[in-house]
């Protein structure tokens, strides 16, 4: 049977355990006495100005299926404030500013959280042996998962918020991924993961060590598609400041060898 402790105390903790991971990213962090208006912290950023964050964590004990579901959330469009979303039993996180939120949210239209938010990140489908019901995440909001708290850092200039070079190559990893999925009917499920757990930067550099290449790289070789390799993505000269001169040499030997023209 769960305890209080085990309940009810379980949002609170989490608030502090994902503001501790915050404040570890040296980010400066600044905790309200209390919430009233749905402000867990407030975060001051890189050029001086203030963002409000909210925090929203689910338990590793929800119900299959629910473990990336936010349910009657009340939200009106504000500036500067963000949510962070955590699932404990997925160990994941999710980032959004409010207006992102109200845009991928579903709004209630009747009942007793009539005008309430929603968002699930992840549904929950059959095993491949058919045997039990796994939770997967949708694809759709795979670009507000975050593996840091950058996104939180951001300054902001006329037009949007500049984006971290080591963020924008993780991003473009992910979608290469889909990429690859969607046009060259090719499901790197063990490259996706490897990007969720180690983030996009240290899984290129990983993959493009690998003697003679990884399988990827094979794979798409094979239904023509190196310009969806990660070899193709680190020789762009935007992502240059971020792999040294070996690293970019052996990608473009690599591509090469293969036919890549796009050199």
């Amino acid at each position: 049977m769960s305890s209080f402790r085990h309940n009810s105390g379980f949002g609170k903790r989490m608030e502090y355990y994902l503001i501790g991971l915050m404040l570890k990213e040296d980010i400066d962090v600044y905790v309200p006495l209390v919430d009233d208006n749905g402000i867990d912290a407030v975060i001051r950023k890189s050029d001086g100005s203030f963002i409000e964050v909210q925090i929203k964590a689910r338990s590793e004990n929800v119900k299959l299926g629910d473990a990336a579901l936010f349910a009657a959330i009340t939200h009106e469009y504000r500036e500067n404030y963000y949510f962070v979303f955590y699932s404990d039993r997925l160990k994941k996180t999710w980032i959004l500013t409010s207006e992102e939120f109200i845009e991928e949210s579903s709004q209630n239209k009747k009942g007793k959280n009539t005008g309430k938010r929603s968002i699930w990140f992840n549904g929950c489908k059959l095993n491949e042996e058919k045997t039990e019901k796994v939770e997967y995440m949708f694809e759709r909001y795979s670009r507000y998962e975050v593996f840091n708290f950058d996104k939180l850092k951001w300054t902001k200039f006329i037009g949007g918020p500049i984006m971290k070079i080591e963020d924008k190559f993780h991003d473009e990893m992910k979608k290469i991924y889909l990429k690859a999925k969607e046009e060259a009917h090719y499901p790197a499920n063990r490259f996706i993961q490897m990007v969720s757990n180690d983030g996009g930067l240290e899984t290129a550099k990983k993959l493009i060590m690998k003697e003679g290449g990884s399988d990827g790289f094979t794979n798409l070789w094979e239904r023509n598609r190196l310009d969806l390799t990660v070899e193709a993505l680190v020789i762009r000269a935007e992502f240059a400041s971020l792999f040294s001169e070996e690293e970019i040499k052996i990608c473009k030997e690599r591509l090469k060898k293969y036919g890549y023209e796009n050199l």
